[in-house]
């Protein structure tokens, strides 16, 4: 996220758990829980870093008390112009929102083991994309423009978020 004047901060959403069905190569349904409690602000230290997890969490962000996870429900995906697109609702803060994500999707080698096997020559899918999420359709309004134009300072309506994921087949 970051603030009109250029300044912002970066950081990391962790999964909890996910699921993807696949069938001829495409992602057809999937699920991904990501646990708000662990937000991780990465470009501070210290006390700085602490505050700003802490404020996060807060009711003027993403109310973690409240809705300490944020889910990701996958409908599937289309390509037009060679450009895959992920349909998506991403709830969060408790407000579901409809997103196309671009992604790219690649078969990929599953390295090491899973739940204790070795896995050998197991191919993965590897889905990356990158997209703006508009905070302020998820209820987070704080020092958005949007909504009071009166402040000394503002912070963008749009949260540039990236992600990279791998799924691996199931193991039985």
């Amino acid at each position: 996220a970051s603030k009109l004047t250029g300044d912002g901060h970066n950081g990391t959403l962790y999964i909890e758990s996910g699921k993807f069905k696949v069938e001829d190569g495409q992602v057809k349904e999937g699920i991904v829980i990501f646990d708000m409690a662990r937000i991780e602000v990465s470009d501070l230290t210290g006390d700085s870093k602490e505050s700003l997890e802490g404020h996060l969490k807060s009711g003027d962000f993403f109310n973690v008390e409240e809705h300490p996870k944020a889910i990701l429900n996958i409908s599937g995906i289309s390509t037009e112009d060679s450009q895959a697109s992920l349909q998506a609702t991403l709830t969060m803060n408790g407000e579901a929102v409809d997103y196309n994500i671009p992604v790219q999707l690649v078969e990929a080698d599953v390295p090491g083991n899973v739940k204790g096997k070795a896995i050998g020559n197991v191919k993965g899918l590897a889905i990356q994309g990158k997209f703006d999420m508009d905070r302020t359709k998820h209820n987070i309004v704080y020092r958005s423009k949007t909504f009071d134009d009166k402040l000394d300072w503002f912070i963008k309506d749009d949260v540039s978020l990236s992600f990279s994921v791998l799924g691996i087949p199931g193991i039985k």
